[in-house]
């Protein structure tokens, strides 16, 4: 008798897989569109009895490649911010944790899948972080044909998406007795009866014929719990109470009138495993983040539209039918170059010595005809190719990029009569992008969704011992607070490095390129370069000699003001010592002016003149030396 969880499961899963299955036919068509022939069976027996051959050109894939190589290679890490004057403390071990394994656990090549598959191919894929047997986290994409959504969600980040249902089939038993530990007598019980009816369509199956098989489901539903919170009334905050009520009360007593306790119901999920539609086990969600261990990597999505094969799509969705059209015409001209060669000929019968000459082909062939049948057998003339064919064809080819919204400066192809500036043609390629932005955006937001995830996921599993081991330094005390990814936290997009040391490194740098001043010796210490501690050496040893010159010139310097000084005061002392001999001077003058008029007044007229006249002439002397001496 079928469990109340098998009911509800099976009762899930023909809803989803009733309303689902038009996408699922819709997704697998774009994926024979982007990697094999779309024909179908009947174009292809069409062509059989035409007696052509059938071709295919993968004119889509271009498109596709243009997108997903432009996001690989801009391709952008996560790490963990600060929310507005939080701790960044917390925030730069968190990304010390989530960088590496991003990286080390092929968590961008996921995303990158996910984002080409998904986004870009057949309109969705889920992204699943998972805990691997040595508690490390691992990262795996959820094809398109392995899950199923609940029918009426609406949002990107699956918060109204009531159940997911995960269906692996065709597993090995002994793969599933390994992701089921202690279940093995239950699955070899399960695996021998018949097989459950849910299944779904163009699922690839995989291991040994001779092998026991079962089709692993996993069946997660949103729900509530009932939780004991404390709140702290001076501060807001609120925590959910693990202990025992009775130790609550006993603390909500202690600190009463600054605790206060209550009891409310909060999101969580549930979990149910099963093996060919029957119960193997079911409980609270093992990952202990109370949220679906998925996100959602999507491309258009239109939640409002009806019809659920339109309502996810890729881009490749609208360029189907120019593909189409594409194969069809240069199929068509093929066979019309082949037939040039070798039409067929129309002659009598008996005309030509070997009869089988007439389905001849080839350059070079020679058709005999018997005596006097010249001219008995014609050639069939094929007919050209239409001029306006190839036209139709590249507007085609233009159609398709039109539709898809890019351009051919985008692929550097740009015709030689067009040539342009590179500045030009960069602003070209950013203008086709436009166009594509909102891809971009979705899938950056679902990157800061699997970021807030695996927050919640090392919070809820990774031990303080973990922790430190991973950083090489003591675990910030608030690291495990419940709360923190909603209020504290912000998932961002960064450099893209191997570590969280090298994204510092170069954010260094460009802040030392606009002109921060941080010194070149803390920027190499960052780096992560060969021979880093030789150069170090160096610097040390550049910057000694640096310092020691430094000083010397210091001492130079206050060398020559010493001397300057003296000199200065010593030139201070002549310039008072000529300026006592000028007064001195003038005073000896004076007195020998007053001595030559007395003696004046005993010569005569003529000789007083003479006296005077040199007493002028001397005097112009002393005046012209003192000027000389200044």
């Amino acid at each position: 008798m079928a469990t109340d969880k098998e009911k509800d499961f099976e009762s899930a899963f023909n809803d989803s897989y009733d309303y689902w299955f038009p996408w699922i036919e819709a997704a697998h068509t774009d994926f024979k569109y982007a990697i094999d022939n779309p024909m179908t069976e009947a174009d292809r027996q069409k062509l059989r009895d035409e007696n052509r051959e059938i071709l295919h050109f993968p004119v889509l894939r271009r498109i596709i490649k243009l997108v997903t190589g432009y996001e690989r290679r801009n391709r952008l890490t996560l790490k963990i911010g600060p929310a507005e004057g939080s701790d960044d403390r917390v925030a730069g071990q968190l990304t010390g944790i989530i960088m590496p394994m991003m990286e080390n656990a092929r968590g961008h090549e996921v995303v990158s899948d996910a984002f080409e598959m998904g986004s870009l191919i057949t309109g969705a894929n889920l992204i699943e972080p998972y805990f691997d047997r040595r508690g490390d986290i691992q990262f795996a994409r959820k094809f398109y044909n392995k899950f199923l959504l609940d029918p009426n969600f609406t949002r990107r980040d699956l918060k109204d998406c009531r159940y997911i249902i995960i269906h692996e089939p065709d597993m090995a038993a002994e793969a599933i007795k390994s992701l089921i530990p202690g279940g093995e007598g239950k699955i070899d019980e399960i695996l021998k009866s018949p097989e459950s009816g849910t299944s779904l369509p163009y699922t690839s199956t995989y291991g040994r014929g001779d092998e026991d098989k079962g089709t692993l489901s996993y069946f997660w539903e949103r729900t509530t719990k009932k939780v004991d919170l404390l709140g702290i009334t001076t501060t807001g905050q609120s925590f959910i109470w693990t202990g025992t009520k009775k130790s609550l009360k006993e603390h909500a007593q202690r600190y009463k009138g600054n605790l206060r306790t209550w009891s409310d119901h909060l999101e969580t999920v549930k979990l149910t495993v099963l093996v060919n539609g029957q119960e193997v086990w079911s409980g609270d969600d093992p990952n202990g983040i109370d949220d679906y261990p998925y996100v959602l990597m999507s491309g258009y999505f239109y939640p409002e539209y009806d019809d659920a094969a339109v309502k996810l799509q890729g881009i490749i969705r609208p360029l189907r039918d120019c593909g189409r059209e594409i194969d069809k015409r240069l199929s068509k001209i093929l066979d019309i170059i082949d037939s040039q060669v070798q039409t067929g000929m129309i002659a009598e019968e008996g005309a030509l010595v070997d009869k089988n000459d007439i389905h001849a082909s080839g350059q070079g062939r020679g058709v005999w005809v018997k005596d006097g049948k010249r001219g008995k057998g014609e050639k069939i003339r094929s007919g050209d190719i239409p001029p306006g064919l190839f036209q139709l064809n590249n507007d085609l080819q233009g159609l398709i990029n039109q539709i898809a919204g890019v351009n051919e400066s985008m692929f550097g192809t740009e015709e030689l009569k067009n040539q342009v500036s590179g500045y030009l043609l960069k602003l070209r390629q950013g203008a086709g992008l436009v166009s594509l932005s909102d891809l971009f955006d979705h899938k950056g937001d679902t990157t800061k969704q699997l970021g807030f995830k695996l927050i919640r996921m090392v919070q809820a599993n990774y031990s303080k011992q973990k922790v430190q081991r991973i950083l090489n330094k003591p675990v910030a005390p608030n690291f495990f607070t419940d709360d923190l990814a909603r209020y504290d936290l912000v998932p961002q997009e960064g450099i893209n490095t191997a570590s969280q040391q090298q994204m510092h490194y170069a954010e260094l740098r460009d802040l030392k390129e606009k002109g921060a001043p941080i010194p070149w010796k803390y920027i190499l210490e960052q780096s992560q370069g060969q021979m880093k501690e030789e150069l170090l050496k160096a610097i040390d040893q550049a910057e000694k000699q640096q310092t020691q010159a430094q000083q010397e010139a210091v001492k130079e310097k206050q060398l020559l003001d010493r001397m300057r000084e003296a000199k200065i005061n010593a030139d201070n002392a002549r310039a008072a010592e000529r300026q006592a001999q000028v007064g001195e001077n003038q005073a000896g003058a004076a007195f020998d002016r007053v001595k030559a008029a007395r003696e004046l007044k005993k010569m005569d007229l003529d000789d007083q003149l003479a006296i005077v006249d040199r007493l002028i002439k001397l005097e112009e002397i002393r005046n012209k030396g003192s000027l000389t001496k200044r």
